[in-house]
């Protein structure tokens, strides 16, 4: 199954803006996902069209399964 981590903060816009990681580890920890995601606004290293990110809003991890019916 393809995993793929979304993040998504506030930005000084007032807008929502998302990160995604693709096949993050299995093991993710609220906590830590949370201070990686206040790191990532202290450090200032994303800057989008609706300015500096300012909050974490939510951390979701979406899966996504294949199945191939027919194939040639």
């Amino acid at each position: 199954m393809e995993r793929t981590l979304y993040l998504t903060f506030m930005n000084e816009a007032g807008r929502r803006q998302s990160l995604t990681l693709s096949d993050p580890v299995e093991e993710l920890d609220a906590g830590d996902v949370e201070a990686a995601m206040d790191l990532i606004i202290e450090k200032n290293i994303f800057k989008g069209s609706g300015g500096e990110l300012v909050a974490a809003v939510e951390a979701k991890v979406v899966g996504r399964t294949e199945e191939v019916i027919f194939t040639t």
